[in-house]
């Protein structure tokens, strides 16, 4: 799943890149970023890590907090950045049941986001109840607001979260959250705008 974020900061390096003249190649031969690395930062397929952000802000002589975030936020336009925010209130009600899950969306206001925040409720005490696993959602944040929630995922053993405690998962992996503990309540991040946790 490919990132807003990510493919923002790759049009803003393009941007950058292009008003300089330089060619792909000229712009891997002065950050020793690999040619087809930098063709994904791009086009947005590839995360831009900390490392390769400053090897590229060194080449372009950009400074990070000015050139290229101004690029992020304006489009290349030279304004700053416009502010989004999205309030829910605890009795906005609006949770949907998903199986064992009744699953109230956070930020649904908002579109082309970096990641998709729910607010989950689990029923299933045991992967009978559960049924099939389920898999989707990118990279997973999960964090225990309530009670007691076991995680089995494909090729781990399963590991128990008690309130407060959280995990970070690939969810392109077969997995299922139960509720050890009733109620069980937990914060669920997905990476990316679609909220494809099927």
């Amino acid at each position: 799943m490919r990132s807003p974020i990510s493919r923002r900061a790759g049009l803003a390096v393009r941007r950058l890149r292009l008003a300089r003249g330089w060619t792909l190649h000229a712009l891997s031969q002065r950050t020793g970023i690999p040619l087809s690395t930098l063709s994904k930062l791009e086009l947005g397929q590839s995360v831009l890590t900390h490392e390769k952000w400053t090897l590229l802000c060194n080449a372009l002589e950009a400074d990070p907090a000015n050139e290229i975030l101004r690029e992020l936020g304006g489009g290349g336009s030279g304004e700053p950045p416009s502010g989004r925010r999205s309030v829910r209130y605890r009795h906005s009600g609006g949770g949907e049941y998903s199986g064992p899950y009744m699953i109230t969306p956070a930020a649904e206001d908002l579109t082309a986001k970096a990641f998709t925040p729910l607010l989950v409720e689990l029923f299933a005490g045991s992967l009978e109840e559960h049924g099939p696993p389920r898999r989707g959602g990118g990279e997973i944040f999960v964090h225990v607001v309530e009670g007691c929630v076991v995680l089995h995922a494909e090729g781990y053993r399963p590991v128990t979260l008690a309130h407060g405690d959280s995990i970070y998962f690939d969810g392109a992996r077969n997995h299922v959250l139960l509720a050890h503990e009733k109620p069980a309540r937990a914060l669920i991040i997905l990476s990316g705008d679609s909220p494809d946790w099927a």
